[in-house]
């Protein structure tokens, strides 16, 4: 199905595809087919669109008021951005290319973070955030964890009796290889795990009951595959404690904002902090404590539960993307 929509996003080795991955499960749900518009690094990019025909790469911000004007010939009359990353707030660079294309008369829907004042006619907030936030007059927010858009819905399960299947997933970028040398912690355990790795990572390993995965789109099969997973703090943490399951994280980039302690502060998984190579050897002490410690399993579980299996939570997904439709 076409659309009038465009998709605006960036993603780079130190972004990661977190964003582009947003918007992909934002597509699935409107049911569309949306033009994309993406900067950053384009080998990255190339690699998520196997087909390069399917975007338009910009490589500079001067480049933008041309491509503007290009896609409002093909019809486009409303964009949906996902650029509020940390170097783009920075510079106040998101602020700039939205406030861009609303100069250009096309209506703006953007996934922002609340730290910076909000200018689409639509934000999106998909974080349970509880501070002042600086806005548009006109500017319609939805903001909580509600509006994550998963594939599925909540998937209700018990504590397992045994864990024996791990699922590590860092992120699309884990530019540091975090994933990796978790695996080779336990390169002799009798566990069965799987790695998703990233786009930027190159790895060498080899054990029977192991297996290293390049990152997918999809990755659904790999989270009802497994009995535990350990990610990064980007939205595959959405993803896991959708599966109602034991959940790690292991953080790339943030402990400290408030999203993040915002988060943590429900309780639904185990955080072991921002990730060192000093201390590398104890993660697998922890893990396993975690492992076998069903008591603190399931307080997260019932956490999850309570949290994110929420019937309103479809309803009020399917008010907001009537708004992005209707805008």
């Amino acid at each position: 199905m076409s659309s009038d929509i465009a998709f605006r996003v960036q993603v780079s080795k130190n972004i990661g595809i977190g964003h582009i991955k947003r918007l992909i499960l934002l597509k699935h749900k409107l049911k569309i087919n949306p033009i994309w518009i993406i900067s950053g690094n384009k080998e990255i990019i190339e690699k998520v669109f196997k087909n390069k025909n399917k975007f338009y790469f910009i490589k500079r911000f001067s480049q933008e008021l041309k491509l503007i004007q290009i896609i409002k010939k093909k019809g486009i009359k409303k964009v949906v951005f996902d650029i509020a990353n940390n170097s783009n707030i920075k510079i106040d660079q998101n602020i700039k290319i939205i406030n861009l294309y609303k100069d250009n008369h096309l209506k703006t829907i953007s996934f922002d973070n609340p730290r910076q004042k909000l200018v689409s006619d639509i934000s999106i907030i998909p974080y349970d955030y509880n501070l002042g936030i600086k806005k548009n007059k006109k500017t319609k927010i939805f903001i909580g964890s509600k509006y994550f858009f998963n594939r599925k819905n909540f998937i209700e399960n018990n504590v397992p009796i045994k864990i024996n299947k791990i699922l590590i997933t860092i992120g699309g970028s884990d530019y540091r290889n975090i994933g990796l040398k978790l695996l080779k912690l336990f390169k002799y355990s009798n566990f069965k795990i799987r790695l998703l790795v990233g786009l930027n990572n190159k790895f060498e390993f080899n054990n029977q009951n192991h297996k290293i995965i390049k990152m997918e789109d999809n990755i659904d099969k790999h989270l009802k595959w497994c009995d535990i997973i350990i990610c990064g703090e980007g939205i595959t943490k959405y993803e896991a404690v959708y599966q109602n399951k034991p959940v790690i994280i292991i953080h790339q980039f943030d402990v400290r904002s408030h999203l993040i302690k915002q988060f943590l502060s429900q309780k639904t998984c185990l955080s072991l902090g921002l990730y060192s190579n000093k201390i590398e050897k104890s993660y697998k002490e922890s893990i396993n404590r975690y492992i076998y410690d069903k008591e603190i399993q399931s307080k997260h579980n019932k956490a999850q539960k309570k949290i994110f299996n929420d019937p309103l939570i479809i309803k009020k997904q399917k008010i907001l993307l009537r708004e992005i439709i209707k805008l």
